[in-house]
């Protein structure tokens, strides 16, 4: 309760913060979750993550090994957590059968838990500028947003609402610190990570698709598409206005997306290309395409600026907020580490703009006809 105790009063919404439990790596199936013992206890499940751990015991024979297991975000008031700690270091507290021996560990946590890369100054894109992320029960969401405001002031720090990202139960705001300090900033009881603002990365050149001497290129199919009723989107870099992919692509701009950039155009080229058509055979005919694509040019001649992940990421959504596509293709990502220990949800969006290409399917028009 060391850490808890410690909190700036204001750093609490309500009274309440975030604490983490770890799993029994031995019970962390569905059939597990210890949902009822946190109503028990009155806390709320806020979110997860993975981890590793060495249980005390397990049933296996031999000494305990290290294993994959998860740790879970709960909420709850001050006095709840503080109960809840003086019942684990009571022994007897709970039955023989309780689900308390689902739980290996329990603890508030830690500047180092929520900092990312913070370690180096230097290495910062924008100095004074961060991400923050929030856990955001639906219950507390403008108590949440409404005291880490005030308490960012409080810290020297101004966060921007204005461009806040909501993620399921994460909030996502960008956080300028000019005068404060990060350390008391983190203190905020609902914050899941703070980080330098992460920064789109930049489309390089694709040596690999560079053609093969003495390799002629095959001819492109004829005919159209094989099934005109499933739709495709690809948000990229913009297809090249005079290209051949014309007949099974459209190109289009999201607003506000400035000006093309060649390079931007090569790998929009490149990853529709290789969407449409799959891998090539030398020797081998082009195989007719699946399906036709609409190819949504994001990016553009916007790489200074600092809320340039941001701003992309909400040209996407604002797109397929108001068209359903059955596949989505996201090949770009942010200059950001996925750094070991962390395979976590702290990232914005789709893991902040999946790092890499990525076809996602959504539901199936019919539920009966689903997998």
């Amino acid at each position: 309760m060391r850490n808890f105790n410690s909190l700036p009063e204001n750093a609490c919404p309500d009274g309440k913060a975030v604490g983490v439990l770890t799993l029994h790596p031995q019970f962390i199936a569905k059939t597990y979750h210890p949902g009822e013992f946190l109503r028990e206890q009155g806390l709320t499940y806020v979110g997860s993550r993975g981890a590793s751990v060495t249980p005390e015991k397990w049933t296996r024979q031999g000494p305990p090994q290290r294993m994959e297991t998860a740790e879970l975000f709960v909420a709850g008031r001050l006095d709840r957590f503080s109960r809840l700690a003086e019942r684990l270091s009571t022994a007897n507290a709970f039955p023989e059968q309780s689900p308390i021996r689902l739980l290996e560990g329990f603890r508030a946590p830690s500047l180092a838990d929520k900092k990312r890369g913070t370690e180096n100054p230097d290495n910062y894109a924008t100095p004074g500028l961060f991400e923050v992320g929030l856990h955001l029960p639906l219950r507390d969401r403008a108590a949440i947003e409404q005291a880490f405001s005030e308490y960012a002031q409080a810290c020297g720090a101004t966060a921007d609402f204005d461009r806040r990202i909501k993620i399921g139960g994460l909030l996502f705001v960008p956080v300028r610190i000019d005068g404060g300090e990060i350390d008391d900033l983190a203190k905020f009881s609902f914050l899941r990570v703070l980080r330098p603002m992460p920064q789109l990365r930049v489309f390089h050149p694709i040596e690999r698709s560079a053609v093969a001497t003495g390799v002629s290129l095959p001819p492109l199919p004829e005919e159209g598409p094989l099934d005109e009723s499933i739709r495709m989107a690809i948000f990229d870099g913009g297809l090249p206005p005079s290209g051949p992919l014309k007949e099974w692509a459209d190109s289009y701009d999201a607003d506000g997306v400035g000006l093309t950039v060649d390079r931007y155009l090569q790998h929009g080229h490149m990853v529709t290309s290789a969407a449409l058509f799959g891998p090539l055979t030398p020797g081998q005919p082009v195989p007719t395409p699946f399906c036709s694509i609409d190819h949504y040019r994001v990016m553009g001649g916007t790489q200074d600026d600092p809320y340039v992940l941001y701003n992309t990421l909400k040209r996407i959504w604002s797109i397929l907020s108001k068209t359903p596509y059955d596949f989505v293709n996201l090949s770009l990502g942010p200059a950001l580490p996925i750094e070991p220990g962390h395979h976590d949800q702290d990232f914005t969006g789709i893991r902040h703009l999946q790092q890499g290409g990525a076809y996602v399917r959504r539901p199936a028009r019919n539920p009966s006809a689903s997998d």
